[in-house]
Protein backbone atom coordinates (compact mmCIF):
# COMPACT_ATOMS: atom_id res chain seq x y z
CA UNK A 1 0.00 0.00 0.00
CA UNK A 2 3.06 2.65 0.88
CA UNK A 3 4.24 2.15 -2.72
CA UNK A 4 1.09 2.70 -4.33
CA UNK A 5 0.84 5.72 -2.24
CA UNK A 6 4.33 6.76 -3.30
CA UNK A 7 3.78 6.20 -7.12
CA UNK A 8 0.83 7.97 -6.42
CA UNK A 9 2.52 11.39 -5.09
CA UNK A 10 5.30 10.63 -8.18
CA UNK A 11 2.72 10.31 -11.14
CA UNK A 12 1.18 13.66 -9.88
CA UNK A 13 4.27 14.96 -9.42
CA UNK A 14 5.91 15.07 -12.97
CA UNK A 15 2.40 15.67 -14.05
CA UNK A 16 2.44 19.30 -12.10
CA UNK A 17 5.81 19.80 -13.07
CA UNK A 18 6.78 18.83 -16.32
CA UNK A 19 3.14 18.53 -18.46
CA UNK A 20 0.95 20.61 -17.25
CA UNK A 21 3.37 23.49 -17.91
CA UNK A 22 3.94 22.64 -21.21
CA UNK A 23 -0.25 22.32 -21.98
CA UNK A 24 -2.63 25.57 -22.50
CA UNK A 25 -5.09 25.14 -19.48
CA UNK A 26 -6.92 27.71 -17.64
CA UNK A 27 -8.17 27.23 -14.04
CA UNK A 28 -11.66 26.15 -13.66
CA UNK A 29 -13.17 27.09 -16.91
CA UNK A 30 -15.14 24.43 -17.92
CA UNK A 31 -14.34 21.20 -15.68
CA UNK A 32 -16.80 21.44 -13.09
CA UNK A 33 -19.17 20.76 -16.13
CA UNK A 34 -17.38 18.11 -18.21
CA UNK A 35 -19.33 15.05 -17.04
CA UNK A 36 -22.62 16.57 -17.69
CA UNK A 37 -21.42 17.60 -21.01
CA UNK A 38 -20.61 14.09 -21.67
CA UNK A 39 -23.03 12.48 -20.03
CA UNK A 40 -21.13 11.12 -17.18
CA UNK A 41 -23.09 12.51 -14.18
CA UNK A 42 -23.40 11.20 -11.20
CA UNK A 43 -20.32 9.93 -8.52
CA UNK A 44 -18.67 7.02 -9.78
CA UNK A 45 -16.07 4.80 -7.67
CA UNK A 46 -13.18 3.73 -9.30
CA UNK A 47 -12.38 0.00 -10.05
CA UNK A 48 -11.21 -2.07 -7.27
CA UNK A 49 -8.13 -4.23 -7.43
CA UNK A 50 -8.79 -8.10 -9.36
CA UNK A 51 -7.57 -10.84 -7.59
CA UNK A 52 -4.02 -10.79 -6.89
CA UNK A 53 -3.16 -7.36 -8.33
CA UNK A 54 -1.23 -4.58 -6.28
CA UNK A 55 -3.07 -1.52 -4.67
CA UNK A 56 -2.52 1.31 -7.09
CA UNK A 57 -3.54 5.53 -7.42
CA UNK A 58 -5.92 4.03 -10.22
CA UNK A 59 -7.93 2.24 -7.22
CA UNK A 60 -8.51 5.68 -5.48
CA UNK A 61 -11.10 8.33 -5.63
CA UNK A 62 -9.04 10.71 -4.78
CA UNK A 63 -6.84 10.73 -8.06
CA UNK A 64 -9.69 11.75 -10.36
CA UNK A 65 -11.36 14.71 -10.85
CA UNK A 66 -14.36 13.74 -12.58
CA UNK A 67 -16.19 10.62 -13.87
CA UNK A 68 -15.31 11.39 -17.25
CA UNK A 69 -11.44 11.61 -16.77
CA UNK A 70 -12.22 8.14 -14.27
CA UNK A 71 -13.51 6.28 -17.31
CA UNK A 72 -10.77 7.48 -19.93
CA UNK A 73 -7.78 5.65 -17.68
CA UNK A 74 -10.30 2.99 -17.17
CA UNK A 75 -9.88 2.54 -21.38
CA UNK A 76 -6.50 2.88 -20.74
CA UNK A 77 -6.20 0.27 -18.12
CA UNK A 78 -8.15 -2.26 -20.36
CA UNK A 79 -5.96 -1.46 -23.65
CA UNK A 80 -2.68 -3.08 -20.94
CA UNK A 81 -5.11 -6.07 -20.90
CA UNK A 82 -5.29 -6.36 -24.88
CA UNK A 83 -2.51 -8.85 -26.23
CA UNK A 84 -2.68 -7.00 -29.81
CA UNK A 85 -1.50 -7.46 -31.84
CA UNK A 86 -0.72 -11.18 -31.75
CA UNK A 87 2.50 -12.67 -30.38
CA UNK A 88 3.82 -9.31 -29.28
CA UNK A 89 4.14 -7.98 -25.31
CA UNK A 90 2.71 -4.68 -24.47
CA UNK A 91 5.11 -2.27 -23.53
CA UNK A 92 3.12 -0.57 -21.46
CA UNK A 93 2.11 -0.82 -17.22
CA UNK A 94 -0.89 -0.04 -16.10
CA UNK A 95 0.68 2.22 -12.90
CA UNK A 96 2.45 4.37 -15.77
CA UNK A 97 -0.15 5.48 -17.95
CA UNK A 98 -2.37 7.76 -16.93
CA UNK A 99 -5.39 9.86 -18.60
CA UNK A 100 -5.76 13.54 -17.63
CA UNK A 101 -8.09 16.15 -18.48
CA UNK A 102 -7.03 19.90 -18.11
CA UNK A 103 -9.52 22.51 -18.05
CA UNK A 104 -9.37 24.87 -20.99
CA UNK A 105 -8.62 24.25 -24.33
CA UNK A 106 -5.50 22.26 -26.33
CA UNK A 107 -5.29 22.32 -30.39
CA UNK A 108 -5.51 18.43 -30.19
CA UNK A 109 -4.99 15.24 -27.39
CA UNK A 110 -1.19 14.76 -26.12
CA UNK A 111 0.38 12.17 -25.45
CA UNK A 112 3.97 13.17 -23.14
CA UNK A 113 6.14 10.51 -22.08
CA UNK A 114 7.94 11.73 -18.83
CA UNK A 115 10.97 9.49 -16.54
CA UNK A 116 9.14 6.69 -17.48
CA UNK A 117 5.33 7.78 -17.37
CA UNK A 118 3.44 8.33 -20.10
CA UNK A 119 0.76 11.03 -19.90
CA UNK A 120 -2.14 11.31 -22.05
CA UNK A 121 -3.92 15.37 -22.32
CA UNK A 122 -7.40 16.14 -23.11
CA UNK A 123 -8.72 19.19 -22.80
CA UNK A 124 -12.49 19.70 -21.18
CA UNK A 125 -12.66 22.72 -24.12
CA UNK A 126 -12.06 20.66 -27.24
CA UNK A 127 -14.60 17.53 -25.30
CA UNK A 128 -17.65 20.04 -25.05
CA UNK A 129 -16.68 20.88 -28.87
CA UNK A 130 -16.99 17.23 -29.70
CA UNK A 131 -20.65 17.25 -28.17
CA UNK A 132 -21.55 20.32 -29.56
CA UNK A 133 -20.47 19.12 -33.15
CA UNK A 134 -22.52 16.17 -33.00
CA UNK A 135 -25.61 17.89 -31.46
CA UNK A 136 -25.67 20.47 -34.54
CA UNK A 137 -25.41 16.75 -36.59
CA UNK A 138 -28.67 15.73 -34.22
CA UNK A 139 -30.77 19.06 -35.08
CA UNK A 140 -30.18 18.65 -38.53
CA UNK A 141 -30.98 15.31 -38.83
CA UNK A 142 -33.95 16.17 -37.23
CA UNK A 143 -34.71 19.34 -39.65
CA UNK A 144 -34.36 17.31 -42.64
CA UNK A 145 -36.39 14.69 -41.07
CA UNK A 146 -38.87 17.28 -40.73
CA UNK A 147 -39.39 18.00 -44.09
CA UNK A 148 -39.34 15.04 -46.10
CA UNK A 149 -39.09 14.47 -49.66
CA UNK A 150 -37.32 12.52 -51.71
CA UNK A 151 -33.44 10.53 -51.11
CA UNK A 152 -30.62 12.01 -52.72
CA UNK A 153 -27.27 10.22 -53.06
CA UNK A 154 -26.91 9.13 -49.55
CA UNK A 155 -29.50 5.79 -49.06
CA UNK A 156 -29.16 5.11 -45.62
CA UNK A 157 -30.15 6.60 -42.86
CA UNK A 158 -28.26 4.73 -39.75
CA UNK A 159 -27.16 8.16 -38.28
CA UNK A 160 -29.53 10.40 -40.19
CA UNK A 161 -27.37 10.51 -43.14
CA UNK A 162 -30.59 10.65 -45.65
CA UNK A 163 -31.87 13.69 -43.20
CA UNK A 164 -28.67 15.27 -43.21
CA UNK A 165 -28.73 15.38 -46.57
CA UNK A 166 -32.83 16.75 -47.27
CA UNK A 167 -31.62 19.58 -44.34
CA UNK A 168 -29.20 20.68 -47.08
CA UNK A 169 -30.91 20.21 -50.08
CA UNK A 170 -34.20 21.46 -49.14
CA UNK A 171 -34.12 24.17 -46.10
CA UNK A 172 -30.65 25.27 -46.52
CA UNK A 173 -31.28 28.89 -44.68
CA UNK A 174 -32.08 26.75 -41.99
CA UNK A 175 -29.42 24.57 -41.89
CA UNK A 176 -27.19 27.27 -42.26
CA UNK A 177 -28.74 28.77 -39.13
CA UNK A 178 -27.50 25.42 -37.25
CA UNK A 179 -23.91 25.67 -38.24
CA UNK A 180 -23.54 29.35 -37.69
CA UNK A 181 -24.43 28.75 -33.76
CA UNK A 182 -21.59 25.64 -34.06
CA UNK A 183 -19.20 28.76 -35.26
CA UNK A 184 -20.68 30.92 -32.90
CA UNK A 185 -19.33 29.47 -30.22
CA UNK A 186 -16.86 30.43 -28.19
CA UNK A 187 -15.16 27.37 -26.55
CA UNK A 188 -15.68 26.50 -30.11
CA UNK A 189 -13.05 29.08 -31.45
CA UNK A 190 -10.57 28.39 -28.46
CA UNK A 191 -10.84 24.74 -29.73
CA UNK A 192 -10.18 25.67 -32.99
CA UNK A 193 -6.08 25.92 -34.38
CA UNK A 194 -5.34 28.89 -34.76
CA UNK A 195 -7.14 32.50 -34.14
CA UNK A 196 -10.09 33.33 -35.47
CA UNK A 197 -10.39 37.17 -37.83
CA UNK A 198 -13.50 37.79 -36.43
CA UNK A 199 -15.34 37.20 -32.70
CA UNK A 200 -17.76 34.83 -32.68
CA UNK A 201 -20.10 37.82 -32.09
CA UNK A 202 -19.04 39.78 -35.16
CA UNK A 203 -19.12 36.10 -37.23
CA UNK A 204 -22.81 35.41 -36.16
CA UNK A 205 -23.87 38.91 -37.24
CA UNK A 206 -22.46 37.97 -40.93
CA UNK A 207 -24.15 35.11 -40.91
CA UNK A 208 -27.06 36.59 -40.12
CA UNK A 209 -27.10 38.99 -42.66
CA UNK A 210 -26.04 36.91 -44.88
CA UNK A 211 -29.64 34.65 -43.90
CA UNK A 212 -31.78 37.68 -44.29
CA UNK A 213 -30.44 39.22 -47.30
CA UNK A 214 -30.26 35.67 -49.23
CA UNK A 215 -34.28 36.00 -49.08
CA UNK A 216 -35.53 32.31 -48.66
CA UNK A 217 -36.32 32.51 -45.21
CA UNK A 218 -37.93 34.84 -43.01
CA UNK A 219 -36.63 35.76 -39.43
CA UNK A 220 -39.35 37.87 -37.09
CA UNK A 221 -37.48 40.89 -35.77
CA UNK A 222 -36.70 39.61 -32.25
CA UNK A 223 -34.96 36.99 -34.08
CA UNK A 224 -32.71 39.31 -36.17
CA UNK A 225 -29.89 39.92 -33.50
CA UNK A 226 -29.00 36.44 -33.34
CA UNK A 227 -29.57 33.02 -34.91
CA UNK A 228 -28.48 31.32 -31.76
CA UNK A 229 -31.64 29.99 -30.55
CA UNK A 230 -31.38 27.45 -32.90
CA UNK A 231 -29.23 25.25 -31.22
CA UNK A 232 -30.17 23.24 -28.38
CA UNK A 233 -29.10 24.82 -24.68
CA UNK A 234 -28.67 21.01 -23.33
CA UNK A 235 -26.57 18.05 -24.51
CA UNK A 236 -28.57 15.32 -26.37
CA UNK A 237 -27.96 11.57 -25.82
CA UNK A 238 -26.74 11.31 -29.43
CA UNK A 239 -24.26 14.19 -29.07
CA UNK A 240 -23.05 12.70 -25.79
CA UNK A 241 -22.93 9.09 -26.97
CA UNK A 242 -20.87 10.04 -30.02
CA UNK A 243 -18.70 12.43 -28.02
CA UNK A 244 -17.88 9.79 -25.88
CA UNK A 245 -17.18 7.08 -29.31
CA UNK A 246 -14.51 9.94 -30.26
CA UNK A 247 -12.89 10.02 -26.91
CA UNK A 248 -12.34 6.18 -27.40
CA UNK A 249 -11.29 5.83 -30.67
CA UNK A 250 -8.82 8.88 -29.67
CA UNK A 251 -7.40 7.68 -26.80
CA UNK A 252 -7.13 3.90 -28.14
CA UNK A 253 -4.93 5.92 -31.09
CA UNK A 254 -2.50 7.82 -28.11
CA UNK A 255 -2.13 4.81 -26.50
CA UNK A 256 -0.71 2.97 -29.36
CA UNK A 257 2.00 5.89 -29.67
CA UNK A 258 3.42 5.05 -26.31
CA UNK A 259 2.80 0.95 -27.17
CA UNK A 260 4.90 1.87 -30.11
CA UNK A 261 7.26 4.31 -28.43
CA UNK A 262 6.38 6.65 -31.57
CA UNK A 263 5.82 9.84 -30.78
CA UNK A 264 6.07 11.37 -33.75
CA UNK A 265 3.06 12.67 -36.27
CA UNK A 266 4.17 11.35 -39.44
CA UNK A 267 1.85 9.53 -41.72
CA UNK A 268 3.07 6.41 -41.73
CA UNK A 269 2.96 6.51 -37.41
CA UNK A 270 -0.65 7.86 -37.67
CA UNK A 271 -2.10 5.27 -39.59
CA UNK A 272 -0.32 2.66 -37.53
CA UNK A 273 -1.96 3.83 -34.60
CA UNK A 274 -5.29 4.51 -36.59
CA UNK A 275 -4.63 0.65 -36.87
CA UNK A 276 -5.23 -0.03 -33.36
CA UNK A 277 -7.94 2.28 -32.71
CA UNK A 278 -9.88 0.71 -35.49
CA UNK A 279 -9.73 -2.57 -34.42
CA UNK A 280 -9.91 -2.38 -30.55
CA UNK A 281 -12.90 0.56 -30.34
CA UNK A 282 -15.42 -1.78 -30.99
CA UNK A 283 -14.47 -4.22 -28.35
CA UNK A 284 -14.31 -1.75 -25.45
CA UNK A 285 -17.92 0.05 -27.12
CA UNK A 286 -18.91 -3.95 -26.18
CA UNK A 287 -17.02 -3.89 -23.16
CA UNK A 288 -18.44 -0.91 -21.76
CA UNK A 289 -21.74 -0.46 -23.31
CA UNK A 290 -23.94 0.05 -20.21
CA UNK A 291 -20.99 1.69 -17.61
CA UNK A 292 -20.57 4.29 -20.13
CA UNK A 293 -24.22 4.77 -21.22
CA UNK A 294 -23.52 3.77 -24.67
CA UNK A 295 -27.34 2.41 -25.63
CA UNK A 296 -26.46 0.22 -28.43
CA UNK A 297 -29.39 0.00 -31.00
CA UNK A 298 -30.79 -2.68 -32.73
CA UNK A 299 -28.57 -1.92 -35.90
CA UNK A 300 -25.26 -2.16 -33.67
CA UNK A 301 -24.10 0.99 -35.70
CA UNK A 302 -22.35 2.31 -32.30
CA UNK A 303 -19.64 -0.15 -32.96
CA UNK A 304 -18.67 1.17 -36.30
CA UNK A 305 -19.24 4.12 -35.73
CA UNK A 306 -15.96 5.59 -33.28
CA UNK A 307 -13.69 5.95 -36.81
CA UNK A 308 -16.04 8.18 -38.99
CA UNK A 309 -17.01 10.26 -36.27
CA UNK A 310 -13.16 10.75 -35.46
CA UNK A 311 -11.95 11.48 -38.33
CA UNK A 312 -15.36 14.01 -39.21
CA UNK A 313 -14.49 15.79 -36.47
CA UNK A 314 -11.50 16.60 -36.77
CA UNK A 315 -11.74 17.11 -40.59
CA UNK A 316 -14.41 20.31 -39.33
CA UNK A 317 -11.27 21.62 -37.62
CA UNK A 318 -9.60 21.98 -40.37
CA UNK A 319 -11.73 23.39 -42.70
CA UNK A 320 -12.81 25.62 -39.66
CA UNK A 321 -8.57 26.34 -39.58
CA UNK A 322 -8.82 26.97 -43.76
CA UNK A 323 -11.24 29.68 -42.81
CA UNK A 324 -9.10 31.23 -40.41
CA UNK A 325 -5.85 31.02 -42.48
CA UNK A 326 -4.52 34.39 -43.40
CA UNK A 327 -1.14 33.19 -45.43
CA UNK A 328 -1.26 31.00 -48.31
CA UNK A 329 1.44 29.14 -46.45
CA UNK A 330 -0.90 28.40 -43.61
CA UNK A 331 -3.22 27.38 -46.55
CA UNK A 332 -1.06 25.11 -48.21
CA UNK A 333 -0.55 23.08 -44.17
CA UNK A 334 -4.30 23.43 -43.34
CA UNK A 335 -4.95 21.38 -47.20
CA UNK A 336 -1.97 18.79 -46.44
CA UNK A 337 -3.21 17.88 -43.21
CA UNK A 338 -6.90 17.40 -44.74
CA UNK A 339 -5.28 15.15 -47.20
CA UNK A 340 -3.35 13.16 -45.08
CA UNK A 341 -6.93 12.97 -43.02
CA UNK A 342 -8.67 11.91 -46.52
CA UNK A 343 -5.60 9.34 -46.74
CA UNK A 344 -6.02 7.82 -43.20
CA UNK A 345 -9.98 7.62 -43.20
CA UNK A 346 -9.68 5.52 -46.32
CA UNK A 347 -7.25 3.77 -45.26
CA UNK A 348 -9.23 2.96 -41.69
CA UNK A 349 -12.45 2.23 -43.72
CA UNK A 350 -10.83 -0.45 -45.82
CA UNK A 351 -9.42 -2.03 -43.25
CA UNK A 352 -12.37 -2.63 -40.97
CA UNK A 353 -14.16 -3.92 -43.93
CA UNK A 354 -11.88 -6.29 -44.85
CA UNK A 355 -12.40 -7.30 -41.30
CA UNK A 356 -16.50 -7.32 -41.51
CA UNK A 357 -16.74 -8.58 -44.72
CA UNK A 358 -18.22 -11.95 -43.76
CA UNK A 359 -20.74 -10.33 -41.81
CA UNK A 360 -22.62 -8.48 -44.71
CA UNK A 361 -25.15 -6.47 -42.24
CA UNK A 362 -22.12 -5.22 -40.68
CA UNK A 363 -20.04 -4.78 -43.39
CA UNK A 364 -22.81 -2.85 -44.94
CA UNK A 365 -22.43 -0.47 -41.71
CA UNK A 366 -18.90 0.29 -42.44
CA UNK A 367 -19.60 1.73 -46.27
CA UNK A 368 -22.83 3.15 -45.54
CA UNK A 369 -22.09 4.95 -41.83
CA UNK A 370 -19.21 6.37 -43.28
CA UNK A 371 -20.72 8.02 -46.23
CA UNK A 372 -23.81 9.30 -43.71
CA UNK A 373 -20.76 10.97 -41.42
CA UNK A 374 -19.25 12.60 -44.41
CA UNK A 375 -22.34 14.90 -45.23
CA UNK A 376 -21.48 17.01 -42.07
CA UNK A 377 -18.05 18.57 -43.01
CA UNK A 378 -19.22 19.10 -46.81
CA UNK A 379 -22.08 21.46 -45.29
CA UNK A 380 -19.77 22.98 -42.91
CA UNK A 381 -17.64 23.66 -45.81
CA UNK A 382 -20.67 25.53 -48.01
CA UNK A 383 -21.33 27.48 -44.88
CA UNK A 384 -17.47 29.00 -44.73
CA UNK A 385 -17.21 29.17 -48.64
CA UNK A 386 -20.29 31.47 -48.54
CA UNK A 387 -18.51 33.59 -45.49
CA UNK A 388 -14.93 33.78 -46.92
CA UNK A 389 -15.99 34.19 -50.91
CA UNK A 390 -12.04 35.57 -51.61
CA UNK A 391 -10.50 32.03 -50.87
CA UNK A 392 -12.49 29.60 -53.34
CA UNK A 393 -9.67 27.84 -54.72
CA UNK A 394 -8.60 26.77 -51.30
CA UNK A 395 -12.17 25.86 -50.61
CA UNK A 396 -12.63 24.18 -54.26
CA UNK A 397 -9.64 21.98 -53.58
CA UNK A 398 -11.21 21.38 -49.76
CA UNK A 399 -13.66 19.81 -51.62
CA UNK A 400 -12.28 17.81 -54.37
CA UNK A 401 -10.37 16.24 -51.16
CA UNK A 402 -13.57 15.54 -49.29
Amino acid sequence: MQEALERAKMIFKIFREHVLRGVAHKDGEFGERIDERLGFEGSTPPPQPSVGEAPSWRHEAKSYRSTSELRLQELATWRTSIAWPEGAKVAFEPDRLCVRLVDGVSDSPQTKPVQGYNYIVMSTGHLHWLELVFRIQGELADLGRSVGGHRGEVRTNYVGGVDLERAFNQVWPQALALIASMLADDIFWQSAPGMPLLHPSKLLAQITRFILQDGRIVLYPEEIPSVRPALPEKPTAYSQKMAKLVCIYTVLHELEHVRLGHFQRELDCEMECDDAATLLSPLFVDHVEISWNLAIGNNGVERVAARPAFFVSEQIRQLVALYIADAQQQVERVLHHLRELGTRRRRQAERLYSCVRGDHLLAEHVRQVDTEFMVIPRMVLSVLETLKPADQDAFAEARRIL
